[in-house]
């Protein structure tokens, strides 16, 4: 229950009082009190004594409305980076979801939100009495991401698996991407995103054999993955 301050004046002397329903009154005797009434109606009066002697009693009637319970789900969660979740409050009539940013709808019962960092979703809903409740859930934004690589690729010119490299590699920041052949020589080295190799060494084909590659590659929390692995060459 929340209190509400009530404020008399015109006397010297102020006794407050609850005639019916139920609230909790800090400080009776002073001329502004704060009333923690129940849900319902209560009613209160307060005698004004002013200087002469002379009392007035006033009369104050609340109606207490019950504030709604509002829950989001699903509760805290993880996510990976760039992905999407749907979220659903219940409980109120009317919602108000913040931060705004990455939530399609900042008033519908059930946003999509995009979170591209970690951060608290906070949903305030009212009643029909216009009465507020709030609720509020982390989503943790999961940036690890295991890089895919095919285990042969055919550079033969028909536009089918003609060229090798990671295949999910989407939001990842690449550092560098190397391939050796059997004798440990480098044959293709780039740290250019979306680069591939062509399967050529010096500009002609390489041959049909196995070749190792390392791959090293940024999340956007700033961690920093390694990979190796071979692939075969075929023609």
């Amino acid at each position: 229950n929340e209190a509400i301050q009530l404020v008399a004046s015109g006397g010297v002397r102020y006794s407050w009082d609850v005639v019916s329903g139920n609230a909790i009154l800090d400080y009776p005797n002073q001329s502004t009190i704060f009333a923690q009434p129940s849900i319902g109606i209560v009613n209160l009066d307060v005698a004004i004594t002013n200087d002469r002697g002379c009392i007035d009693t006033q009369h104050v009637m609340l109606d207490v409305k019950p504030n709604p319970i509002v829950s989001i789900s699903p509760r805290d969660t993880t996510i990976k980076y760039g992905d999407a979740i749907m979220l659903r409050a219940i409980g109120a009539e009317r919602y108000y979801w913040h931060p705004l940013d990455g939530i399609n709808d900042p008033n519908s019962p059930n946003p999509i939100i995009k979170p591209e960092e970690d951060r608290w979703i906070t949903v305030v809903g009212e009643n029909e009495y216009n009465c507020p409740a709030r609720d509020s859930i982390y989503i943790k934004i999961d940036y690890s991401n295991t890089v895919y690589f095919p285990n042969a690729f055919t550079p033969n010119g028909d536009g089918l698996n003609d060229e090798f490299g990671p295949v999910n590699f989407v939001h990842e920041r690449l550092i560098n991407f190397v391939i050796y052949n059997r004798y440990g020589n480098e044959v293709f080295q780039t740290s250019t995103k979306g680069k591939h190799w062509d399967g050529t060494i010096d500009g002609k084909p390489a041959p049909v054999d196995v070749y190792y590659y390392l791959i090293e590659y940024g999340h956007r929390d700033d961690t920093h993955q390694k990979i190796t692995g071979d692939v075969t060459l075929l023609r």
